[in-house]
């Protein structure tokens, strides 16, 4: 495994940077709507709800066409439970079987949908249609369980402690939340039938390690590897910046091309594609905005006042 950073040899000192700053929001977001909102799922016992879920799995298997048939998993609750289309069949489809086990699931998807409707999901996530223009912005900084979250924070920390050495800090959250924002679009335009809205930083960090590569490109970073609890088979290497394309970002594109949702296994890879190509731009844009503030220094510098030439210099870093 290789990971881009230092996790080895990092002082954990939280004080007002980009990186404790965005690890404090998204953990504050996640502790608020885990305190403030019930889990759906203590409502069933798991042998009802396993029951309940075979008979749902049976039902939207009659609903879909020999294509979807196809590539169908049973297993993948998520996925019958996510497509809006099989919400509006359900109530009118001729389904063959048991009619009392039937009326009954019919029951249960309309339960979940109830709970769902109540859910930090619904409020705050983003969905096909969304319940503010909030969603865009809090969507970004919501999880689905502590696992969820542990991981975005993971990365996040990795990314943003290289990351805030390279550029101004008012640049380390524009880029994360407008990667958030081209990963929200990418997602619904690839996800139309989708009814669960997509939670997490996952598309925003995508753009911060788009905008990382774009911004550093050739030039060697920290990349933390581990193959073992061995000496000499952990520690720290330099390797250049865009390496974080082929390593970690290639993988989402290739998946959605081959799978045409875009999710797979509860990941929106769609919100990942959207928010590497937001970085990708932003950095493209910051490289080129730097080139300007050069071409200034070089070519008027000498009439600028001492104040504004020393701004221009810091920014330019």
């Amino acid at each position: 495994m290789i990971f881009p950073g230092d996790i080895y040899h990092h002082k954990i000192q939280p004080s007002l940077t980009p990186v404790w700053v965005m690890i404090a929001v998204n953990v504050f977001v996640y502790l608020f709507t885990l305190v403030g909102f019930s889990d759906p799922g203590k409502n069933y016992r798991p042998e009802v709800y396993q029951e309940k879920v075979a008979k749902l799995s049976e039902m939207y298997r009659q609903t879909l066409d020999p294509v979807e048939l196809e590539t169908f998993d049973p297993s993948n609750v998520q996925a019958m439970i996510r497509d809006s289309r099989f919400w509006v069949r359900a109530q009118n489809f001729p389904f063959k079987g048991d009619q009392v086990k039937i009326e009954d699931t019919k029951l249960f998807l309309s339960e979940l949908r109830s709970e769902y409707l109540k859910s930090p999901q619904y409020t705050f996530g983003l969905s096909p249609s969304p319940t503010s223009l909030w969603a865009w912005l809090t969507y970004q900084f919501l999880h689905t369980g502590f696992f969820h979250l542990a991981m975005n924070l993971f990365f996040l920390y990795l990314v943003l402690t290289v990351l805030q050495k390279h550029i101004p800090h008012t640049w380390v959250y524009s880029v994360y939340v407008l990667s958030g924002l081209g990963g929200g679009v990418a997602y619904l335009y690839m996800n139309q039938f989708n009814e669960i809205a997509v939670l997490g930083a996952s598309g925003a960090i995508c753009g911060l390690m788009a905008f990382l590569a774009v911004v550093a490109n050739t030039r060697n970073i920290e990349w933390s590897y581990f193959l073992s609890p061995l000496s000499g088979y952990y520690g720290v290497i330099y390797l250049p910046a865009f390496l974080l394309f082929p390593v970690y970002l290639v993988s989402d594109f290739t998946t959605v091309l081959y799978y045409n949702t875009g999710i797979q296994a509860s990941v929106a890879h769609s919100a990942h594609i959207g928010g590497t190509i937001a970085g990708f731009s932003l950095g493209l844009y910051y490289l080129y905005d730097q080139r300007v503030k050069k071409n200034i220094l070089k070519e008027w510098g000498h009439v600028l006042s001492p104040e504004d030439y020393s701004d221009l210099r810091d920014r330019v870093g």
